[in-house]
């Protein structure tokens, strides 16, 4: 019986340490799973009642955009995104004339990987 102990505060203690390990290292390990993502706030350019400009790189297939929305998590306040269908007025090389934004909507306009529909992402500073 008292082999049993010793193995039970063993397994204990062993579980308690990778548990704080695990804690600890949470946020660093976010960072290299966490999409990163650049953004622009509506208006970026000229923003009229009639729409608002982005860069062309925010426009997906289909006349879509990903909105970043702030939501609250047990680990805190994450980034999440979501896809919104918009209309396009006009475009030429650099931008793209929109409608179905609101006023200061923040859009994605790069990313480093795939992104889906209410994934969690990070913003990122340009370059990096």
């Amino acid at each position: 019986m008292n082999m049993k102990r010793k193995g039970l505060l063993k397994a204990s203690v062993a579980f308690m340490v990778i548990l704080l390990l695990v804690t600890f290292f949470s946020r660093s390990a976010l960072y290299f799973v966490t999409p990163k993502v650049l953004t622009a706030n509506v208006p970026y350019g000229v923003m009229t009642e009639d729409g608002g400009e982005l860069p062309l790189t925010a426009l997906l297939p289909g006349d879509t955009v990903y909105i970043v929305h702030k939501m609250n998590s047990f680990s805190g306040e994450v980034l999440v995104i979501e896809k919104v269908r918009v209309e396009v007025v006009s475009r030429d090389r650099e931008s793209v004339f929109i409608k179905g934004l609101s006023y200061n909507d923040t859009v994605v306009t790069d990313w480093d990987r795939e992104l889906r529909d209410g994934m969690r992402v990070m913003l990122s500073v340009a370059g990096t």
